[in-house]
């Protein structure tokens, strides 16, 4: 450092010493050079130190999560869509689930457990590596548990040896959606509609409402309800 200075180890002291001290870094005032006043002794550039510091302070700092079930899907690579759904419940991460899905409806996580989505020889299946990394963000409520080196992949999490870069992507979007989520509003009351009399009006043959012993047609979105309930059990849930 400079011949009358304090070396830098003493001045990385002092700065530490004074963020402890007042709990944070806003009182480290400092010029466009990095230089400060506000620590006395100190002449190195602070900038990159308060700029790690306050990312420290941010891992640190629970995110506040709004309950509810969120999903974000990314864009297309190597013929799949991965998606990742978020559960939170009382504040708090329940369940997370990472996937893929194929451009004809078939998910990694099946493909894999039966052995159609293949790994190295010897590692995890893709679904056991995909658990694994769900199950480290639950344990610490967030992804900085996960360190991503330049190739996108990870030595935090044991037995993952796939890229993860889409996987933190995906469900830091899902932290953003869940803590900028609103309570939905209390619906507002509707005046009584007389029920329709029952019809025995069979649908018409092919419907996916057929599915559904006695069920008629009396209402579109009843319909509509029904076969998309349908559609996801069948695209997703059995897929499975």
């Amino acid at each position: 450092m400079t011949k009358d200075g304090l070396p830098w180890h003493e001045q990385a002291a002092a700065l530490a010493k004074f963020v402890i001290e007042n709990q944070g870094t806003s009182a480290i005032e400092h010029d466009p050079a990095g230089k400060t006043d506000s620590v006395s002794g100190v002449s190195v550039s602070v900038s990159n130190f308060v700029s790690l510091v306050e990312e420290c302070l941010t891992q640190a700092t629970p995110l506040a999560f709004n309950d509810g079930t969120y999903t974000v899907e990314g864009a297309e690579s190597n013929g799949y869509v991965g998606m990742v759904t978020m559960v939170i419940e009382n504040g708090q991460i329940t369940s997370l689930v990472w996937d893929g899905r194929s451009a004809t409806g078939e998910y990694k996580s099946y493909l894999s457990s039966t052995g159609k989505y293949t790994m190295v020889e010897g590692n995890p299946t893709w679904k056991e590596q995909a658990d694994a990394l769900a199950a480290n963000v639950i344990a610490n409520q967030a992804t900085f548990g996960i360190v991503v080196n330049e190739s996108g992949k990870t030595d935090s999490v044991a037995g993952v040896s796939i890229n993860v870069n889409e996987f933190v992507a995906l469900v830091e979007e899902c932290f953003k959606q869940a803590s900028t989520a609103t309570t939905p509003a209390e619906p507002v009351a509707e005046e009584p509609v007389a029920e329709e009399p029952a019809t025995t009006e069979t649908p018409a043959t092919g419907t996916q409402v057929e599915a559904i012993s006695g069920a008629t047609i009396s209402s579109t979105a009843v319909v509509n309800g029904i076969n998309k309930a349908l559609s996801f059990v069948k695209d997703f849930v059995l897929a499975q």
